[in-house]
């Protein structure tokens, strides 16, 4: 092997090494907002200015910081305010799912079957991994999809809920639906004659 070749090595090997010493780091770069996230400084480093690109800055080694805004966010990492940059983090924030249903019907008599869908309003990014349905009556329900079915069978005025599991942690959500479904007693029927007893 010659000296370029050896040179040549030698010089990728230094800058790879280079380059994973000096990655910043953070705990987590997706998610639902507020979304607090962790950041590491690259080894090496001696002093540190972080600035999160949401008006947030920090000297801090290992800072946290909590996005309140969704978008993008390059976040710089530099050994000093006004330095060159080191490197970046992209930290991407959603807006929280906002969930909301739609039940049919609303209210009758016992037994009374309701279909229920979830009509939210969710990042198309975001991945619903499981609908957890609770009913009021002590009825429960997990789908993969926004829909499904439940019937009462007692009279009363139900609450219900609606809690999704995602592929973000920070974007789990619970919405409680007070009072959504009434359900009433099938009146009864009663009737006399006059006279009684009727007279042919």
């Amino acid at each position: 092997m010659n000296k370029t070749k050896c040179f040549l090595i030698l010089f990728l090997f230094n800058l790879i090494f280079y380059n994973f010493a000096h990655a910043q780091t953070a705990s987590l770069t997706e998610g639902c907002s507020p979304l607090e996230v962790d950041f590491f400084a690259p080894n090496g480093s001696n002093t540190y200015f972080w600035d999160f690109q949401d008006g947030a800055t920090s000297t801090l080694e290992d800072p946290s910081n909590t996005f309140i805004d969704p978008g993008t966010y390059e976040v710089e990492f530099s050994e000093s305010v006004g330095g060159p940059v080191v490197g970046t983090v992209t930290i991407t924030v959603f807006s929280s799912p906002e969930l909301m249903i739609a039940f049919d019907p609303t209210g009758g008599c016992a037994p009374l079957p309701v279909n229920f869908t979830s009509t939210s309003a969710i990042d198309p990014s975001i991945t619903i991994n499981n609908y957890q349905w609770v009913f009021g009556d002590g009825g429960v329900s997990n789908t993969a999809t926004n829909t499904t079915a439940h019937t009462y069978n007692n009279s009363g005025t139900y609450t219900v809920s609606l809690a999704i599991e995602t592929n973000f942690e920070s974007c789990n959500s619970t919405e409680i639906f007070d009072d959504a479904i009434v359900v009433s007693t099938i009146p009864g029927i009663s009737f006399s004659t006059d006279p009684t007893p009727p007279v042919s």
